[in-house]
């Protein structure tokens, strides 16, 4: 029998893994819709990373840079899991896809559309803390080629390269409590991945805001050059590695790093390392070195406009999944796209009442788009599992309305001849007597 999570999504395809779960995926058995399900490899005990990651996406979302989250719980194995909106690939398929380098143009385009992703997060009280290229995807998935042939899947981008979505938030925390901005703090666990990390991050110190975009500029760099000069760096254990590589960090100048490279990305480096732990950044004046290199070599199209779009691990395994599907699917799939993305909004608009108000001074960033999941590359290191993590209750959710079972107790009320209120439907008693019937 097929995997399934809940009673509507059915998990196909392994797209990706890592060391802390896997990709797959998923069809709606309602709608015929997919998308990306991420499960974990545990299939017992306490997640903090699960159940973390799932109040984040629910205070991030809506917003057009970060995925609808389509459900969450248990699959049919055990394992704990979520289903997000299918995209295209990382900025690291397609960085390996462009022979392991990517033009300035381009470059500057995503640049100005990852500071926006990130401002969106912190706007929202949230620090990501595993900037890397792979939890950046690009484009959307589509399901024809635009002349008539269905299901020939490909990937739709944008040509200005903004289509950019963040996507994973296992290791993101609040920076913003009840009390204010968290408190500065020494020795503690190390997260994210060290070739990215900001130097801070590597000395143990807690991570605001600025870790975020110290992180983008060492990825920016690595994702023209190919290489940072810290690479293959060898050590006995994982503390001496992150000692080691802090030290050549500090050592580099900015101008050798980003030798070859406009003046804009050593400045913006330069720019997030001298912020102050807890300093509102200013995300305009990051934008607006990158635009101004884009003002005098603009991005006409990204340099992956061109690439053959069966190459990519997604675009595969929906193809796979969709033989696996049998003729069936296929009008389902076809005519059920706008049913999905209808209540897709519903439970976004929902979960978005609850979210937490942006910090005092916070610019909510202009321009965006939607993503999916993404395995966890080797080199990425979850943090230990910590104390259950001090998120706001303001930004923590209750469950979204079961839109069906809402429909159940009022066609009951209905057929018994008793009136119902609509502002009653949306309350929690609701939910309580459905369970109990």
């Amino acid at each position: 029998m097929a995997l399934r999570c809940g009673d509507t999504w059915e998990v196909g395809t392994r797209v990706a893994g890592g060391s802390f779960g896997d990709v797959y995926i998923g069809r709606n058995l309602l709608t015929g819709e997919h998308a990306a399900v991420k499960l974990e490899k545990a299939r017992s005990g306490n997640s903090t990373s699960w159940h973390q990651e799932v109040k984040m996406y629910r205070c991030v979302t809506p917003h057009p840079g970060v995925p609808a989250l389509l459900w969450s719980g248990l699959a049919s194995d055990g394992r704990r899991g979520i289903a997000l909106e299918l995209l295209g690939p990382s900025l690291d398929d397609l960085f390996n896809a462009l022979q392991r380098t990517i033009s300035i143009p381009t470059l500057c385009a995503v640049a100005v559309a990852l500071i926006e992703r990130v401002a969106w997060l912190h706007s929202r009280g949230i620090v990501h803390r595993d900037v890397k290229p792979q939890n950046f995807l690009c484009g959307r998935i589509a399901l024809d080629d635009g002349e008539g042939s269905a299901w020939r899947p490909h990937v739709a981008f944008s040509p200005s390269a903004d289509d950019v979505f963040v996507v994973d938030f296992g290791l993101a925390k609040a920076f913003n409590t009840r009390s204010g901005h968290v408190q500065f703090k020494r020795h503690q666990g190390r997260a994210g991945t060290a070739r990215y990390a900001s130097i801070n991050t590597h000395k143990g110190h807690v991570q605001s805001r600025r870790d975020d975009l110290e992180a983008i500029g060492y990825m920016l760099v690595f994702l023209h050059k190919g290489r940072l000069p810290w690479q293959g760096v060898k050590a006995s254990s994982r503390r001496q590695k992150h000692k080691k590589i802090c030290a050549a960090k500090s050592a580099t100048p900015l101008v050798q790093l980003c030798e070859g490279m406009p003046p804009a990305f050593a400045l913006y480096i330069e720019y997030a390392r001298k912020l102050g732990f807890a300093e509102q950044p200013d995300y305009d004046r990051c934008k607006s070195l990158f635009e101004a290199v884009l003002h005098e070599s603009p991005c006409v199209r990204p340099d992956w406009a061109d690439l053959d779009p069966t190459s990519f691990a997604c675009v595969q395994a929906l193809a796979a999944s969709r033989e696996q599907g049998g003729a069936a699917a296929q009008g389902e799939v076809e005519g059920g796209a706008d049913a999905l993305r209808a209540h897709a909004h519903v439970t976004q608009h929902a979960q978005s009442e609850h979210c937490a108000p942006a910090p005092v001074g916070a610019k909510q960033p202009h321009g965006a788009m939607p993503a999916s999941a993404k395995g966890g590359a080797s080199e990425s290191r979850r943090a230990r599992p910590e104390a259950p993590v001090d998120i706001p209750a303001s930004i923590t959710p209750p469950p979204a309305v079961d839109a069906v079972a809402v429909c159940t107790v009022v066609k009951r009320k209905i057929d018994a001849g008793r009136s119902f209120s609509p502002r009653r439907t949306r309350s929690s008693h609701v939910r309580q007597r459905v369970a109990a019937s």
